[in-house]
Formats: C-alpha cells, structure tokens, sequence
C-alpha cells in the first residue's frame, strides 16, 4: 500500500494478510466498507458545508424549539412574519460563524443533527432568548468530541462562539449531554433522514429500500461511527490552538487559552446572555 492510496486499509486481519487486494475498502468518515452505505448516506458525508445546509441547520433547531415552547406553553405566541426571518437570520449567521470559525466537517454536522432530534422529545423550554443558540452550540460539541480524535477544548469552544465563557461552555456541554441521556452512538437511518433537506431532491426506490434496510439494522455498521480523519485533504484542520483531545477539567483550566491565529471578519452576531439553568436528568429545563 502506497501512500497516495485512496483509503486506510487499517482493517487487517491473519486470514486477509496473504493479499492486498482481499482487504476492504474504509470510508474514512465512517470507517467501515462504502459498499455498506446507501449511495444517500455517502452524499450526506461528502456533501459541502454550503450556505443551504447551514441554513437547513437553522430551521432544525427552530423546530426543535418551536416544538418545545407550544407542548409546554401552550400560550406561546410564535414571532410575527417580520421577526420570524429576521430571528432566522441571526441564528443562521450565528451556526454560520461557529462552523466556520470551528472549521466543522459535513460528518459532525450531521451527527449533530441526529442529536438535536434526538433532544426535541426531551427539551422543556420556559424562555426562547438564547436557547436556539444553546441548544445548537451544546449539539455541535458532543458532536465533535464523539467523532473526532483531537478536537477543540471548552475553553476554545467559547473563543469561537464568540459570546460564551469557558464555564457557560461546560455547563451547556454537561445538560446536553444529560438530555441525550449519554447515548452518542448514530445510525444510518437516523442520518438519512435529513437527505432531501441537505441534498434535495427524492430518493429512488433502491435508496428508499436502502434506507429501510438500514434502519432495520444490518451489522455493525448500523451503529457506526461518523470520524474525523487525517486523510479528508479537502478539509482543513481546525487552527485553533490546543488540538488535543478535551480532558474532563478543561473547563476550568487555568492556563488562558491564546487568541484564534485567524479572526472572525465580522462580530459574533448578538445571543441573550440570559442566565439558563438546566435540571441534570431528562427532561432538561431551560428558564
């Protein structure tokens, strides 16, 4: 195996020693055979982190708490059409500036939205201010560091949002985690479904039957994870400074972390700093 080679064959094995050509293939963002993957599944992962899919981000994680407020507030009183869009806007332009500072890859995004769904039965919101912003931030953190081998500490993760502390980041990390109830790993159908969102169009009746096979779970892969890899050359590594895997006390670690070696072009777009605190067991409360 050379170099340049197109995958990492790291699945080796006595019985498939004898031959090179007897190894399978690895997708790198998944780490498993693409031959087990949908053809839909492989667009989601190599899909680019366009403008479309940042937005189709934002209206996720409106649902989500759209969703929250009218079950539990049933007097809830959505915005009117001039400030829906706008408040659309601003979260859109947030994620958009949190994904770009952080240099998030397709695959992270993608399991983070399998997170947020995941949390839209378990989220109980008192106040609308901030929480969209919380809620996305908290989804894209697990997200990270359930996928990728070195990825940014909290202190850093407050750096490229802008508008958090280091304790405010850990805190948020901490009930996000304690709604999903600690449960991270993600399967083929639950990213699938957000196919005609990101991609658009309509699945063909092989995908859609690919699509339900998935989800009926066929091996190993149904649980698979989605990892960040060196070999991804068309994705950046994230600059920030630190690159190593988070340790539990990083949020409160003493040393201060250094300034992004890139600046935002723009100001981090205004998030409430309304005090949230949120309840450790499910559901989470957000007041």
């Amino acid at each position: 195996m050379t170099a340049s080679s197109e995958y990492d064959y790291s699945s080796w094995s006595p019985a498939s020693s004898s031959s090179s050509s007897s190894s399978s293939p690895v997708h790198p963002a998944s780490l498993v055979d693409p031959e087990m993957h949908s053809s839909a599944m492989l667009q989601l992962i190599d899909a680019q982190v366009s403008k479309a899919f940042v937005e189709y981000i934002a209206q996720f994680v409106t649902d989500v708490v759209s969703f929250s407020l009218t079950r539990d507030h049933p007097k809830h009183i959505e915005p009117t059409r001039g400030r829906a869009p706008r408040r659309a806007t601003r979260l859109a332009d947030f994620i958009s500036f949190i994904v770009t500072r952080a240099e998030a890859e397709p695959a992270t995004l993608l399991v983070a939205l399998v997170y947020l769904a995941r949390s839209r039965t378990h989220l109980s919101i008192s106040s609308p201010h901030g929480a969209a912003e919380r809620l996305f931030l908290g989804a894209l953190m697990a997200a990270s560091k359930y996928t990728q081998d070195s990825t940014l500490r909290n202190e850093h993760w407050a750096l490229v949002s802008g508008v958090f502390g280091t304790a405010d980041v850990g805190m948020i990390e901490r009930e996000f985690l304690a709604v999903l109830d600690w449960e991270l790993g993600v399967s083929e159908a639950e990213v699938v479904v957000h196919w005609a969102g990101i991609v658009g169009g309509e699945l063909s009746d092989v995908e859609e039957e690919e699509r339900h096979a998935s989800s009926r779970g066929h091996g190993y892969h149904e649980r698979s994870r989605l990892r960040h890899t060196h070999h991804r050359h068309h994705y950046r590594q994230p600059s920030l400074p630190g690159l190593e895997p988070s340790s539990p006390g990083s949020s409160c670690a003493s040393l201060s972390p250094r300034t992004p070696t890139h600046s935002p072009s723009r100001p981090a777009p205004a998030v409430h700093q309304k005090h949230v605190a949120i309840q450790p067991s499910r559901p989470i409360l957000v007041v």
